[in-house]
């Protein structure tokens, strides 16, 4: 998997799963399309922390420093970034250079989207955090963040793939009954 690829080791991660009747290319084309702002809690969550409301665009991902890091085309999507825990100020690196940052006082932050076919019918989609912390203090600072919000981040990953999940089977149940 990418996420290996880019962050092996780790000090703090958060893996969610959820299966769903559809195809894994349906599945990866509703990660990009599915809109995460119907939820009311991913919006009350997002206004709190003060993302912008186009957070999940590229636009927004810039805005707050993440980056596109690698994607595998219908199957995994890899978005990274890197951030001094004092005042959570993004570095701007190329993808390329994102594995190689070793700078002491930072956090690495890697978050998947992976589909897998579970058989003809049914797919798997996880989404999963990698956290790395490239010196001790950086570590003991980000870890009381961590240990504040990690369950707002879960709660927020939930959301989104049972998002995904609701917007890919309706499609799937739309089409199944205009072909009957």
């Amino acid at each position: 998997m990418l996420i290996d690829k880019y962050l092996r080791d780790y000090h703090f991660n958060k893996l969610h799963k959820i299966e769903i009747h559809a195809q894994p290319q349906d599945i990866y084309s509703a990660i990009e399309t599915t809109d995460f702002y119907q939820s009311k809690v991913i919006k009350l969550l997002f206004t709190v922390r003060r993302l912008p409301s186009n957070f999940f665009s590229p636009e927004g991902f810039g805005k707050v420093g993440i980056m596109v890091l690698e994607e595998k085309a219908g199957e995994e999507s890899l978005l990274g970034a890197i951030f001094n825990p004092l005042g959570f100020k993004p570095v701007n690196v190329l993808p390329d250079e994102f594995r190689e940052f070793d700078e002491k006082g930072y956090v690495k932050v890697v978050v998947n989207f992976h589909v897998s076919r579970i058989d003809e019918r049914r797919s798997l989609l996880s989404t999963e955090s990698r956290v790395l912390c490239t010196s001790g203090k950086a570590r003991l600072v980000f870890t009381p963040y961590w240990l504040l919000l990690n369950r707002f981040i879960g709660l927020v990953r939930i959301v989104m793939l049972r998002l995904i999940k609701q917007e890919v089977e309706q499609v799937s149940r739309d089409g199944e009954s205009r072909n009957v």
